[in-house]
């Protein structure tokens, strides 16, 4: 019983952090029980509970001194144990197709709600309630008008999209395409990109969007499109999404308007987020990437002169990014913009195959670029997991994993890989990808980056 108690002391906290960060969670859903999440992991604590009075105890009839040397044994062959174990795990299991990237892709769903088809960013209960949305719109105020909850719908669902056609998961894909459908029709403002949707009411939106909303949906839909998984009737919609969304640029996106594509309430909005075009080097393909899904998909010669008007020069400014001092790029450069910059270029490439390698060029070095962000930062003391993903899947835009060394470079492609792969358990204390408290807007990039590479599913 003594040695028992000791044993439990010393090994619990260390056996239910490591087994409940690798194997806990897929093994209850895997039993449909991932409910009881919380409340089993809590077990290493009672343990702890239990053991620290049985220990105090014993410790009268046994003598402190025979309680310290048997229980620094017993915790020192312990810990070898486990890390042994976690070594030959590690090796074994890994890419975690089941002990984490299953669970991870699993949470993300929890937070997918089927009466709009789009991912939330808080539990649906914490969502904007409708009695804030006046006429169904909620205008954007310097206090707020993000609409809590759905404010980056567009982005979760685009990357979710795009996610789900690399796993040839027609389900889902089918869902997740609705939802973006949605964001652009339920408000009755054609062409216009809403963030998200009132989760009560089901049709309300926010008047400010942006144009990563809007790279994200047509980056997503577009790949659906291309990819086989997309019914006829399916891709009918998405035809129309384009072109009303493409229409709108034409009619606001203009030199009058500061090249503006306007709010829902059609004024143009403060903070210039909406601004398609004289804008930052890894904004400047948004525009023409708009125009080019249209043309992909409709075949309409307006699409593709306004694309063509734009192309070359869009490019030109993008592969400008390079020449940016690290400081430059620190300041205007957060990790979402190594994605949504390759976004754009990876829908242009998509679209106009005489265009296609000045893409991938450009993609390449925004991937290094990303790689060398995604190493510097880790040993930062900022929200790693927030850029991984994003700085993570910019990366693997262009290359599969084992490609690595030929597309940036033998070095930073190993530390870059054995960083990408060790994000799910978490790094530098941050929580692991399938923590209960991690947001959707966390992960979701990360996994979709996983699931870029082929061999991962």
């Amino acid at each position: 019983l003594f040695l028992a108690a000791v044993l439990l002391f010393c090994t619990s906290a260390e056996l239910f952090s490591y087994g409940g960060n690798t194997a806990l969670a897929p093994l209850l859903r895997s039993l449909d029980g991932y409910a009881l999440y919380g409340l089993i992991a809590a077990l290493g604590s009672a343990g702890m509970m239990i053991s620290l009075p049985a220990v105090g105890a014993l410790s009268g009839k046994f003598g402190n001194k025979r309680i310290m040397l048997f229980g620094t044994a017993l915790m020192l062959v312990a810990r070898i144990m486990i890390q042994f174990t976690s070594n030959v795990f590690l090796a074994c299991e890994r890419p975690y197709d089941f002990s984490v990237w299953a669970s991870v892709e699993y949470r993300l769903k929890t937070f997918f709600a089927e009466k709009t088809g789009l991912i939330y960013n808080c539990p649906y209960e914490l969502c904007e309630p409708a009695s804030t949305f006046t006429d169904g719109f909620l205008p954007f105020t310097e206090k707020g008008g993000f609409g809590r909850g759905m404010e980056d719908s567009a982005i979760m669902n685009g990357l979710a999209l795009s996610m789900f056609v690399d796993k040839y998961d027609r389900e889902w894909a089918a869902k997740i395409a609705q939802g973006l459908i949605n964001l652009e029709t339920v408000h009755g403002v054609k062409g216009f990109v809403a963030r998200g949707i009132c989760l009560e009411d089901g049709r309300s939106v926010c008047t400010l969007s942006s144009r990563d909303q809007v790279t994200h949906f047509v980056h997503g839909l577009l790949r659906y499109y291309e990819s086989g998984l997309a019914n006829a009737a399916m891709k009918g919609k998405i035809r129309v999404a384009l072109a009303e969304v493409a229409d709108r640029m034409l009619a606001n996106v203009t030199e009058a308007n500061d090249w503006n594509a306007l709010m829902a309430d059609g004024q143009k909005d403060p903070r210039g987020i909406l601004k398609m075009w004289n804008v930052q080097a890894h904004e400047a393909a948004r525009l023409p990437a708009v125009y080019a899904a249209a043309w992909k998909t409709t075949g309409e010669a307006k699409y593709r002169d306004a694309y063509l008007q734009y192309a070359d020069a869009a490019l030109e400014q993008s592969a400008a990014v390079t020449s940016l001092s690290d400081q430059q790029r620190q300041w205007t450069m957060p990790g979402y913009a190594f994605v949504q910059m390759n976004a754009s270029l990876e829908t242009i490439a998509l679209c106009d195959p005489t265009r296609q390698g000045r893409c991938w060029d450009v993609m390449k070095d925004v991937a290094r670029l990303a790689a060398d962000r995604f190493i510097a930062e880790k040993g930062s003391d900022g929200p790693w997991l927030s850029a991984a993903g994003d700085l993570a899947y910019a990366v693997m835009m262009v290359s599969r994993l084992e490609e690595l060394d030929a597309t940036l470079g033998a070095s930073r492609a190993r530390s870059f890989s054995e960083l990408f792969e060790d994000c799910s358990l978490g790094l530098n204390g941050q929580p692991p990808l399938y923590a209960p408290g991690l947001r959707p807007d966390r992960i979701v990039s990360l996994l979709g980056a996983w699931y870029r590479n082929p061999k991962r599913h």
